[in-house]
Parts: C-alpha cells; sequence; structure tokens
C-alpha cells in the first residue's frame, strides 16, 4: 500500500531517501529530472539529492488508492508538508485504531444509564472512556483539516457533519464529567456515524447512499399512501365513531392509528370485528382498504423502488468506472518520461507497484505488466494503463501442473499417495459421496421416528449415536482421501471442500460435547448441515447460492444499517420511555389484556410488559418485534397510554424507516437475481472461463532486455526458464465488479468515448503537452466533432428521426424551388472564311479538347451514371420462385413466406399465404430475407398482369397549405383494402395452396408456414442452415 508508513518526517520526503529498498530500482540517469516527463506536487521544494522518481511513484500511487477507495481528488495532498499527515491517516494501524475505538463508543451505551446491570460503570469510568474514544476520532479531522484546509472540510458534507457531531458530543461528555450525572442525551443516537465513517464501513456508506438516492420516488409513494390512509380513516370516522362498542374509531386521531395499523394488517381482523358485528356491509370498507393499500400501492412502490435502484445500480458502476479512468490518467502522467511522452516503461511501472501494492511479488508484477502490455510493444500506453484496476486481483498459477506434492515423498507413502489420488479423480466418486451424504439423512430421518423418554435422550440418539460416528468417520476418511491425493492447498481452494470439513468437523465436536453436556441438545442442528451439499445437484439451487454469494457483501452491509437504525431508535426510545413501567398498565384500553401482572401467575398475552427500553440489548429486541410488525401496535398503544399520545409519532417513523430499508433490500435482492439470471442466459461456460482467466506466456530473452537489474533478474530464475518461454494463467474472482463489466461491456465502451467527447469538449486532457511541447509543434489540427458521431460498431448517436428533427429536414420537405436558368453558352462560333470554294464561313468550337483535330467527329452529351431504371437487378442465388423465405422486418417479420418472383424495382414479392399465416402480397427488399432450403412448384402459379409495382404503391393526398386548410379537418382515413386486391389476392393464394397440397410433405410443410421464427439463448443465426 502506498500509505502504510509508520513515522514520516515532517517534510514528507526525507524518509524515502533514507530507505534502501526504495531507490534500489530508481532512476540510474545523472540528472533524473531531465528524464521526466511531469514532476510530482509532493516534490516541490527539495533538494537536488532527492529521487524524484520515488516521490512520483509515491504520489502515482496514492491516486490510485484514491480511485480505488473512491474517494475525491480534492483531498489529494498537495504539499510535501502535507504528506505525513495523509500517511498517518492512510497507515492500516490508524484503520484498526479508529475501528476499535468507534465500536467501543457505541458499546458504551450498555454502561451508561440506563445501562445494563451487568455493564454498569460509574460515570467518571464511562464518560473518560468517552472522551479518549473522541479524542483518537478527532486527530484523524485534525490530520485532514493539515493536508485539507478548512475551506475543503467545509465542503465536504461527511467531514462537516462528523465534525459538528464530534464537537457537541465532546461538549456534552465535559459537562457530564462536571455533573458527575448523566442528562437527556438523545444525541448519543448519533455515535453510529464515527462507526460509518471508518475505512472497514465503505460499503456500508455506498449503501446508504444508495437509500439517500432512492428517496425521492419512495416518499412520493409514501405521499400517496398517507393520503388514503388519512382518507379511510376520515371515512371510517364519520361511519363507525357512532358505535358505541367500536374503540377504535372515537375519535379522528383513533381513527387515523387504526387505519395505519390496518396498513401492516397488525390489528386485522380485529379492528373490523366491532364494525361487522353491527352490519355485515361494513366489510366492504375494509376490504376495499386493504386490497387497495396493501396489494396495489405497497406492491406498486416495490416496482418503483426497483427500477430505481436497478438504474443507480447502474449509475454507482459508471461514476466508479469514470473516476478509476481518471485516477489512472492522472498517475499515467507522473510515469511518463521523456523519452517515452507517450507509453509507461517497466522501470517506472515496477516503481508504481512497489508502493501502490507492496505485497505482490516480483514475479506477479512481471506477470500482470506482460498481461496488460496488449500490443507486446514492452511499454503501456494510457488505454492498456486503464486495465491495472483490473489486473492487479490476478491469482497466477503455471499453466502446466506441477509435479504432485507426493512426487519426492518416501516411495511407499508416494504410492499410497498416487492410489488416493486416482480414487479422488475416480468420476464415480462424486456419485458414492452424494449416496453416502443421502443414507446419512435416511439414518436422521429414522432416529427422529423414534421415542424417546427425555429431551436428552433424544438428542443423544440423533447426534451421538453408532450411525452418527459412523458417517461422520465416512466423511473424515473423504476429506481426508482428498487432503492426500489432491494435496492441502488444492484441496482447500474449493469453498465445498472446505464448508465439508468444517460441517463434519464442528458435528463430531458437537457429538462429544453432547456426550460430556447431555443439557446441551443445541448441538442437534450440527448433523443435518452436511445435507445442504445436496442442493448443489440442481441448477435453480445452484443459482440461488451463487445470487447469495454475489448478495453476501451487500447484506452484510445491510446488516450493519440496520444495527445503526435500531442503535438511533433504541437511543432515542431509552431517553424517552425507560422510566415508565408497563405492568398493569393500559386501563380502560384495547391492550389492557396484554398487559396484566400478577407475581405469582400470568397468562399467555400477559408477558408484554417485557416490550419496554430499559436498557440496550432489550431495546433492541423490541425494535426487532416491531420490525416484525406482529401486534407492534400493543406497545405504541402502551406507551401511548402511559407516556403521551404523541409518543406514537416515534413507533411510526420506526415503522417507515423499516419500511423503506427492507423495501430496498427486497429490489436489491430481485435486481441481484435477475442480474445473475441475464448473466447465465448471455454467457456459456466456455465464455465464462474465458472471461475469468488471462494467460500469459514469458519468453527469457525478451525479459533479460526488459528488467536489466542482474539482482532481479536471479531472482526471477525461481519462477521462470531461463532461454524458455514460461506459460501462466491468471485467474479472477467471479465478483459483481467483475460481471458487470462482462455485462456491460457495449455500455462501457460509449460511457468512455462520451467522457472523452466531454474532454475534448471542456478542454480537460490529463496527458496534455507542456508549454515546450507546444512551441516545438509547428501544426495543430483542430478536430472538429460532427453532428452525429459512431458510437462503436456502426451504431450512431443519434436516429434518422432525431437527426431529420436536428437538421430541420422537414422545413425543405414539399417546397419547390424553380431552377433559374443558366444562359447556355454555344458551342461554337461561326467566322467568315475567304475563298469561294471554301464555303465562305467555318465553324470554330469555343472549348477544344486536349486530343483536339479538326477532323474529329463531334461532341457527343454522355450522362454521367445510369439511371435507376437502367441498373441491372441482382438477386441471391439462394433466392428462386417457389422457395419459402423468413422475413426480418415489417409487421409479419418471423413469419415464413413463399416467394413468387421478383419484381422490376428489384423487390420480392411474396405471399404467406394469406389462409396460413395471414400475411397478403407484399413487396420486400432481399436484404430483409432468408431464404430457406424448403421449395415449393410454382410452376404452375400464374400471376395477374397488373400485379407489379404500380400495384403497391398508394396514393398520397396533397396536403393543404396553411391558409387554407381549416384546424377541424376530419382526420385521414385508415387504410382499407380495395376489392380489386382482395380478389388478386384469393385468386394468387388459391394456386399457391394447390402447389402446397402437391408437395409430398404437405402436412409439415402447412405446420412450418404457420410457424413463427425465434432464436433462444446461445441460438446465433450465422451458425444455422435453413
Amino acid at each position: 500500500m502506498a500509505t502504510s508508513r509508520d513515522s514520516p518526517d515532517d517534510d514528507g520526503y526525507k524518509r524515502f531517501t533514507e530507505d534502501s529498498h526504495n531507490v534500489s530500482y530508481g532512476s540510474n540517469d545523472a540528472n533524473p529530472i531531465d528524464e521526466m516527463g511531469s514532476r510530482s506536487s509532493l516534490s516541490r521544494e527539495t533538494t537536488e539529492t532527492v529521487d524524484h522518481w520515488e516521490m512520483n511513484y509515491h504520489e502515482a500511487a496514492i491516486f490510485l488508492e484514491e480511485g480505488e477507495n473512491n474517494e475525491k481528488f480534492d483531498s489529494h495532498p498537495r504539499h510535501p508538508s502535507a504528506l505525513p499527515a495523509y500517511l498517518l491517516v492512510h497507515n492500516s494501524w490508524y484503520y484498526g485504531l479508529d475501528l476499535a475505538f468507534s465500536i467501543i463508543l457505541l458499546l458504551l451505551a450498555l454502561a451508561e444509564s440506563p445501562s445494563v446491570h451487568k455493564f454498569q460503570l460509574p460515570v467518571g469510568v464511562h464518560g473518560t472512556l468517552e472522551l479518549v474514544s473522541l479524542g483518537v476520532i478527532g486527530v484523524e479531522l485534525a490530520l485532514k483539516l493539515r493536508w485539507i484546509g478548512w475551506g475543503m472540510i467545509l465542503k465536504h458534507k461527511r467531514t462537516m457533519v462528523k465534525g459538528v457531531t464530534l464537537f457537541i458530543m465532546v461538549l456534552e461528555s465535559v459537562i457530564v464529567l462536571v455533573r458527575q450525572s448523566s442528562h437527556f442525551r438523545v444525541t448519543r443516537a448519533l455515535r453510529p456515524i464515527f462507526l460509518v465513517d471508518t475505512r472497514a464501513c465503505g460499503a456500508v456508506r455506498r449503501f446508504i447512499r444508495q437509500i439517500l438516492q432512492s428517496l425521492p420516488p419512495i416518499l412520493d409513494m409514501l405521499v400517496l399512501l398517507l393520503f388514503f390512509v388519512c382518507s379511510y380513516a376520515l371515512l371510517g370516522y364519520f361511519l363507525f365513531s357512532n358505535h358505541q362498542t367500536n374503540l377504535y374509531f372515537r375519535t379522528l386521531s383513533d381513527s387515523f392509528v387504526s387505519m395505519f395499523v390496518l396498513l401492516t394488517t397488525a390489528n386485522f381482523p380485529d379492528v373490523m370485528m366491532p364494525s361487522y358485528a353491527i352490519s355485515k356491509w361494513n366489510a366492504i370498507f375494509f376490504i376495499s382498504y386493504i386490497s387497495t393499500v396493501l396489494y396495489v400501492l405497497m406492491n406498486l412502490m416495490l416496482a418503483v423502488v426497483y427500477e430505481t435502484f436497478t438504474g443507480i445500480e447502474k449509475d454507482k458502476f459508471r461514476k466508479l468506472l469514470l473516476h478509476k479512468r481518471k485516477a489512472c490518467q492522472l498517475a499515467f502522467r507522473l510515469l511518463v518520461s521523456k523519452q517515452t511522452p507517450n507509453m509507461v516503461r517497466f522501470k517506472q511501472f515496477h516503481g508504481l507497484m512497489r508502493y501502490y501494492s507492496r505485497r505482490t511479488s516480483q514475479r506477479d508484477i512481471i506477470l500482470i505488466f506482460r498481461q496488460l502490455n496488449t500490443s507486446g510493444t514492452g511499454a503501456l500506453t494510457e488505454d492498456e494503463f486503464l486495465g491495472i484496476y483490473d489486473a492487479i486481483t490476478l491469482r497466477w498459477r503455471l499453466k502446466d501442473p506441477p509435479d504432485p506434492w507426493f512426487s519426492a515423498a518416501w516411495p511407499p507413502l508416494r504410492m499410497f499417495c498416487r492410489a488416493a489420488r486416482t480414487v479422488v479423480t475416480w468420476e464415480y466418486f462424486e456419485h458414492i459421496v452424494y449416496v453416502l451424504i443421502i443414507g446419512n439423512g435416511l439414518a436422521m430421518f429414522i432416529r427422529v421416528l423414534e421415542s424417546s423418554v427425555s429431551l436428552e435422550e433424544g438428542a443423544k440418539n440423533f447426534c451421538a449415536s453408532w450411525d452418527t460416528y459412523l458417517f461422520l468417520t465416512l466423511f473424515l476418511v473423504e476429506a481426508l482421501l482428498r487432503v492426500v491425493g489432491l494435496g492441502w492447498t488444492e484441496y482447500i481452494s474449493s469453498g465445498w471442500n472446505f464448508f465439508d470439513l468444517s460441517v463434519t468437523l464442528v458435528a463430531l465436536i458437537g457429538s462429544l460435547l453432547l456426550l460430556v453436556r447431555p443439557n446441551l441438545t443445541v448441538v442437534v442442528i450440527l448433523r443435518p448441515l452436511r445435507l445442504l451439499r445436496l442442493f448443489k445437484l440442481k441448477k435453480r439451487y445452484r443459482d440461488i447460492f451463487g445470487t447469495l454469494v454475489l448478495l453476501s457483501p451487500l447484506m452484510w452491509s445491510t446488516a450493519i444499517v440496520m444495527m445503526v437504525m435500531y442503535y438511533f431508535f433504541a437511543i432515542i426510545g431509552m431517553e424517552l420511555f425507560s422510566k415508565y413501567d408497563l405492568r398493569n398498565c393500559c386501563e380502560n384500553t384495547t391492550v389492557e389484556d396484554f398487559y396484566k401482572y400478577s407475581a405469582n401467575s400470568s397468562s399467555a398475552i400477559g408477558y408484554y410488559y417485557l416490550n419496554n427500553f430499559s436498557n440496550l440489548l432489550i431495546s433492541g429486541v423490541t425494535l426487532f418485534e416491531l420490525t416484525v410488525v406482529n401486534n407492534w401496535f400493543i406497545v405504541m398503544d402502551a406507551y401511548a397510554s402511559v407516556a403521551h399520545p404523541s409518543s406514537r409519532i416515534f413507533f411510526m417513523l420506526f415503522y417507515l424507516f423499516t419500511m423503506v430499508v427492507l423495501t430496498i433490500v427486497v429490489a436489491s435482492v430481485l435486481e441481484a437475481f435477475r442480474f445473475r439470471i441475464q448473466y447465465k442466459k448471455q454467457t456459456s461456460k466456455r465464455d465464462e472461463e474465458q472471461m475469468l482467466h488471462e494467460e500469459v506466456a514469458v519468453d527469457w530473452t525478451s525479459l533479460q532486455r526488459q528488467v536489466q537489474e542482474p539482482k532481479l533478474l536471479e531472482v526471477l530464475q525461481m519462477d521462470f526458464v531461463p532461454g524458455g518461454v514460461t506459460f501462466y494463467i491468471g485467474r479472477r474472482r467471479r465478483t459483481r465488479d467483475v460481471l458487470q463489466r462482462h455485462m456491460y461491456i457495449s455500455e462501457i465502451a460509449q460511457w468512455l468515448q462520451e467522457a472523452e467527447e466531454q474532454e475534448r469538449i471542456t478542454g480537460i486532457n490529463f496527458m496534455a503537452p507542456t508549454a515546450k511541447e507546444e512551441k516545438k509543434t509547428e501544426t495543430r489540427y483542430k478536430s472538429s466533432k460532427p453532428r452525429n458521431y459512431d458510437l462503436g460498431n456502426g451504431v450512431l448517436r443519434f436516429s434518422r428521426t432525431r437527426m431529420y428533427h436536428k437538421k430541420a429536414l422537414y422545413k425543405f420537405m414539399g417546397k419547390k424551388v424553380k431552377p433559374t436558368k443558366k444562359p447556355v453558352k454555344p458551342t461554337f462560333v461561326t467566322k467568315e472564311i475567304g475563298g469561294e470554294k471554301n464555303g465562305k464561313e467555318r465553324k470554330v468550337y469555343l472549348k477544344k479538347r486536349r486530343n483536339y483535330y479538326p477532323t474529329q467527329d463531334k461532341i457527343r452529351k454522355r450522362p454521367a451514371k445510369k439511371t435507376f431504371k437502367q441498373h441491372k437487378r441482382h438477386l441471391r442465388t439462394n433466392l428462386t420462385p417457389g422457395t419459402v423465405c423468413i422475413l426480418l422486418a415489417g409487421a409479419h417479420k418471423g413469419k415464413r413466406v413463399v416467394l413468387l418472383k421478383q419484381l422490376y424495382s428489384g423487390l420480392l414479392l411474396v405471399t404467406g399465404p394469406m389462409g396460413i399465416n395471414s400475411c397478403p402480397l407484399r413487396r420486400i427488399s432481399q436484404r430483409y430475407v432468408i431464404g430457406t432450403q424448403t421449395k415449393v412448384d410454382v410452376s404452375g402459379v400464374k400471376l395477374p398482369e397488373n400485379i407489379n409495382d404500380e400495384y403497391f404503391r398508394r396514393q398520397r393526398e396533397k396536403r393543404a397549405k396553411k391558409e387554407e386548410g381549416d384546424i377541424f379537418q376530419a382526420k385521414k382515413e385508415a387504410y382499407k383494402v380495395s376489392d380489386q386486391r382482395k380478389a388478386d389476392q384469393k385468386e394468387v393464394d388459391k394456386q399457391v395452396l394447390d402447389a402446397i397440397k402437391k408437395h409430398p410433405d404437405r402436412k409439415v410443410l402447412l405446420a412450418y408456414l404457420s410457424a413463427m421464427f425465434g432464436l433462444r439463448s446461445s441460438q446465433y443465426p450465422h451458425r444455422m442452415q435453413f
């Protein structure tokens, strides 16, 4: 990492000159400044003894890290004095320290009043711990202020919110220490801000940002939802408030609360029963409300959120891609030299990797450079350098597998290992393992059916009996054979092997614990876990597991967001409701029975008093019960009764917050599943393997020319064959980012082109030449941007309709411009000549040819090109009369038709026939037709003489001028088929059907003509034979 310095000096560069490994592969020139293409901003005000290339490598690595972490370049250190503070804040040790104290700050709520009894601490102790934690967090802000400045911190919203929150909390903690007692501290609910701002929670910040970006459509739907809730609440008040037995609609506020709770169906059908007892027709009110609000509006909100979330997810990928591109451009500028101003050599790339990725070995640096250098020139261009983020994730291994790990072992052991390898690689070995797993499941099923005297005995029979140890032993033998035959590294690289071994060992340990402690019956869950391996056999379950793997980072972020939300509302709930005791409360209310408490006995529903806010842990359990929305209104009504009716706002807001977050979670799950299904449809197994693997060949001779350091070459002899060629294969993980780059490959090309166009328009060019280079350049060519430019692969940015309006061609349609006749220049002039025998006059041509001779023939005007009528009509060889064709365009695309002939204009005359597939006589260009090998003998079909190009041409009426037309003119009548055309259609179809009936396979041919043509996944027209 470029930021893993422990104690940099104050000037920010002295440390690099004293570190020997930093200059071992630096510049060997006498004056490296003359070689550098661009000098680092961190090397200003430095002495000449400093290796400036090292400063460039370091700053380029910082740019790449900022691109990877999605950090704004505004906070980039621009001065050597800012570098020590930047390195300290971006140190891995400080990251861990910041995370630890942020968690400690959250856990202090367990010891603060109201606290958990076992964790309670004196005010002085937890107040001091709070000040220390806030101090460590404040150090980061102070160091960030040193290199960013006040102006940039005020613009950075997240840092500004963190600073204001830190100031308020420090002030409150000082007051608590002075007073030696806690006061109403609702601001403790903001403590999760410090946890979310840590480096480890970067994905959590992105998820919260997605939630905030998805809020506008959610808020719109909530407004519509609340409108229906208020409308039905008003209607219910006027319908049911006169009912004496109905306590849900006594007042307008009670009516609103009842309708809001009914939105979650928690009080249904209780809220309906009093009115339903008076009149059965009252059920229409509640049924219509639930149908409208729950089944229509809530599902509609999910659809809107899903659409918005999908767009946000794609836009987030685009922004991160362009941000990384900008980081690569900034880093590339610091790595070029004057000898190669547009390329990065290996020496500079090696120096960059020493700062950017310290753990990368010398072999991997060579392979990454070779993988990026697709042109094979020995230096990286800017476009090749943009792939560094993807190349750094590759894990390399030799293409030709090395000898097995036991190749040099003791001969008897080698024979045993080779036999184990043969057994493991046997094609039926997996089937035997699955049979054992199924047998284990049957044994568990039999054990469950057996009767037992006690739970301890039943648990022992289930997971500590002889059959349990038999199957566990077989599973351990299977794992041992795999480890011995494949080797530990190859065995553990498979996720399923790791799962099998872990589950087997845990089940064995659990069974032994059950023998020692019979009351530990919870271990019965460990034995059935091995059955999960059976779900791998079905494709649908594999898709589900694959989706879960893609969703695992998002699920962790969601879990942290939910915990943060629980913490926020738990702190507020403790400050508001911790002093209330709910036992025997809520008299004369609808929830009175749920809080009746007796020391001797209690009914099954009398335990609701335990749902309170007495401390942080109990508050979390209470909030989870509210999230499930099962009888959540009972807790809300209880606190509304003992505290104040306005306390319902707290519970309603919590429900709305959880509904928003869970709706976005559901939308993310749907989007991930849809993304994986689309990916599976578009990508075959072979394409996926090619996408996840990269092959690199390294020739030792070219490697010696590339790496000129003898020490480094001596190290590389262990990984590459001297004098030969070594092949390596790099494998990337199947992450969502990798799959998105494959799915959006066409969009990525468009995004990059649009970014280049934007840079060209705004004048931003990270590789712009310096002032000296501009003086050397004498001529500059200004590139003009066309109105309609190419996006790639022949696809234009705007359609023909769009360009029709952009060029305003509609203004010139129908306008007749009278051509101005140019005066015809005479071809020759008549000159008088003397002599009676010479004819007295002679014609002299005004424009003579170069090869002019007096006796040449007269000039005849010939047209420059043939007119359309004189063009020769070409026809594909496979298109002959009677060929069954597939239409690719028009209203009847996908239908199979019979070709009758080629018209004079070159268009094809085809028919369905009409009675088979509803395709009439029509013309179509041969470009939009696929000719099949199926033929129909139409030699006996006689077409009417009037069927030609004029027959199909429609008559267009002239449009009235603006001053002549009426604004209330009748609409244009739809096209109607003439009687003549109907008669011709029947005549032609009758003959074509007779020809089809004469075909030997007429039934198959009729079914073939009536079926539509279509393509499915992995079906390509150019690979088919029609």
